[in-house]
């Protein structure tokens, strides 16, 4: 908001508790820092220009401060109709918290926002990457050349306690999908409720087979209830 006056920006998690306490408690923290602070006023979940900073705008700029904003959503899986229909000719960013459990009925509806021909474009999804499905899983497996990726260890973070990952990965094991998804910013092995881990079925599609007319034959059956 600081840099691209009328734009929109919206941020989405999957629950108002999500917003309140983790993603809006951290942009409050940061505006408390800016020395341009007096230019926004802050509610409880969204950011608005100051009233004679919206003045400036649109008598030095033409700007109507309507759309300019910081807004926080929430999304319904069951309801993604409510979730279209916003667009910005001066520009719109959107920030997914958790992205990695988004529906992906509800990431298709946020491509709608981006229609306008503006370069103020702008979709960022942070996540531990939990889930081998989905939109954010797409993101860092499939040549999807229109995203930027960005992998952080925690390990390599300045400021964060190192008994938070030492205690994980003693607990847990270094090779753990704990360790991997909560410490190493990693995709874990296997979703919770898979039998196969995915590693080892990539593996067993990658390994050339070797015919043994000597070895014996085995049978699977999938019986039906």
């Amino acid at each position: 908001m600081s840099t691209r006056p009328g734009m929109s920006i919206i941020c989405l998690a999957n629950s108002e508790t999500q917003l309140k306490t983790t993603l809006w408690a951290e942009v409050s923290k940061w505006l408390s820092l800016l020395p341009n602070k007096h230019w926004f006023e802050m509610q409880s979940l969204s950011l608005h220009p100051a009233p004679w900073y919206s003045d400036v705008l649109h008598c030095s700029l033409g700007i109507d401060s309507k759309h300019y904003s910081t807004m926080c959503r929430t999304y319904s899986e069951e309801r993604p109709d409510t979730f279209v229909g916003h667009h910005n000719t001066h520009g719109t960013a959107v920030i997914n918290d958790e992205a990695s459990g988004t529906p992906d009925v509800i990431n298709t509806s946020t491509l709608g926002f981006f229609t306008e021909q503006n370069a103020n474009r702008f979709w960022i999804m942070t996540s531990n990457p939990r889930r081998l499905e989905g939109w954010f899983y797409d993101i860092f497996n499939k040549p999807l050349n229109e995203w930027k990726r960005f992998q952080i260890d925690t390990r390599t973070v300045e400021g964060i306690d190192p008994s938070f990952h030492e205690g994980i990965i003693a607990r847990y094991g270094l090779d753990s999908d704990v360790t991997r998804v909560e410490v190493c910013g990693q995709f874990p092995q296997q979703d919770i409720d898979s039998f196969i881990p995915l590693n080892i079925i990539e593996e067993a599609l990658n390994r050339e087979p070797c015919p043994d007319p000597y070895a014996p034959l085995i049978m699977g059956c999938d019986i039906a209830e």
